[in-house]
């Protein structure tokens, strides 16, 4: 049986990430995947970013997304993953323990006719089906709009 849901994580190079990633270490159910993809911009003077801390733990992928974007990153993320719903949550968001819980009730509650579901600022879970529908994220868009929050299964940013 394949997930529920997966999760992508646009990486900006917050120093938050590491807890994040430790939160969802403990607390996601074994067939949900992690794939944290490294947006973070080249340092201005010497044009090095260096590799993202090893993460240990089988369930999680680093992937590059070439610095192009908010947009690009996530469209890396989600083509990567299997499961039917991909959440997308940014790099300084501090999960709180009921999460996952909030975040299946949430999911099973959704018909057929819901397409997406907005949580607490940075974080959005999209149906599989309706990314591929539509070709993903608008690319050209480098910046994303925070509106209001919808679901209770999203955590608010740090």
């Amino acid at each position: 049986m394949g997930s529920l849901f997966d999760v992508v994580i646009a990486a900006v190079g917050r120093p938050s990430l590491g807890a994040l990633l430790d939160s969802l270490s403990c607390s996601l159910p074994e067939s949900s995947r992690v794939f944290v993809v490294d947006n973070r911009r080249p340092h201005p003077l010497t044009g090095a970013t260096g590799p993202l801390a090893p993460i240990d733990d089988c369930r999680f992928t680093v992937l590059a997304s070439l610095k192009r974007g908010a947009a690009a990153a996530r469209n890396v993320g989600w083509r990567n993953s299997t499961a039917d719903w991909v959440v997308f949550l940014d790099d300084d968001v501090d999960l709180p323990s009921d999460w996952v819980r909030n975040l299946e009730q949430d999911l099973a509650a959704a018909d057929d006719t819901v397409a997406a579901i907005q949580g607490n600022s940075a974080a959005l879970a999209v149906r599989r089906s309706e990314l591929e529908a539509i070709g993903g994220f608008d690319e050209r868009r480098r910046r994303f709009r925070r509106g209001p929050s919808g679901g209770r299964g999203f955590p608010p940013p740090t």
